[in-house]
């Protein structure tokens, strides 16, 4: 092999995709956990970080423009509702920030005599998950054990759905969804979600559990729903990726749409007992 053949071998598989998602991953996981394992203040700060990301991306891809009062209907609501949970005011103060996001992103998009809808549910899709992972970590007990059981899950899932898909194939799971997806990696990121979540409880001194096998396959079915349901919006704005920010992954919504779906599940979990 020449040395220029080497060079040109070596220059795509490291612009190959997935060694970019594996890059990426070796980056933001350890950072994801350690913010977990945090908590607290810098944890918010993440999270609104995060979400303001989420909700510029969101407005590009519905609207494909970004004004200041539609980032702030939405950013300013759920920065009070956190910082006034982390007060202690109550939890009940994270419901009422997603209601006036939501609010107040309509009521922006009818002065700007845009269409109301998207940003509506733009407000929902970014407030919901990013409230209902603060209060799990903030306000349930062993808050971060089931928080990082959360994430470790979603990450399982997609890791789980993108190898076997890429290496089994098969049908088709959602073609004019998305087109690469396929049941096998669906089975795949079901069985990885299960160990995983099966080990967590192992690990945290919970036991192991018939139903953390079944739990596990849940969040992965409703993950990868997540993952459809954000594919097909992008299907209808023909768009790509959300974003570039992450490399390999895209932006900020196309990395967290299986939490999104996931993280309001456990929530509502948790508060029913």
């Amino acid at each position: 092999m020449s040395a220029a053949t080497g060079r040109a071998l070596a220059e795509r598989q490291i612009g190959s995709p997935f060694l970019l998602r594996t890059l990426s991953a070796v980056v933001l996981i350890p950072l994801a956990l350690y913010v977990i394992l945090f908590g607290g203040w810098l944890l918010a700060a993440v999270i609104l970080a995060c979400a303001g990301m989420m909700t510029y991306e969101w407005l590009m891809m519905t609207q494909r423009a970004v004004s200041i009062p539609a980032l702030l209907a939405v950013m300013a609501p759920l920065s009070g509702a956190m910082i006034a949970f982390l007060m202690e005011i109550g939890p009940l103060v994270l419901l009422a920030g997603i209601a006036a996001a939501a609010l107040l992103a309509a009521t922006v998009s009818a002065m700007e005599r845009r269409s109301v809808l998207w940003p509506t549910m733009g407000a929902f899709y970014v407030a919901i998950p990013a409230a209902s992972i603060l209060w799990l970590r903030e306000g349930v007990t062993l808050g971060h054990e089931f928080t990082v059981a959360l994430f470790v899950v979603v990450w399982a899932t997609d890791i789980g759905a993108y190898l076997v898909g890429r290496l089994v194939g098969g049908p088709k799971l959602a073609p004019r969804i998305s087109p690469k997806k396929t049941w096998s990696g669906l089975v795949g990121g079901m069985l990885a979600a299960a160990l995983a979540l099966t080990a967590m409880g192992w690990f945290y001194g919970l036991g192991i559990y018939p139903w953390f096998l079944l739990f596990g396959a849940f969040f992965a079915v409703w993950g990868q729903i997540g993952d459809l349901a954000e594919s097909a919006i992008k299907r209808h704005f023909n768009v790509k990726d959300s974003g570039a920010i992450i490399p390999g992954h895209g932006g900020i919504l196309d990395r967290v749409d299986g939490l999104v779906f996931v993280a309001p599940v456990v929530a509502l979990m948790m508060i029913a007992g």
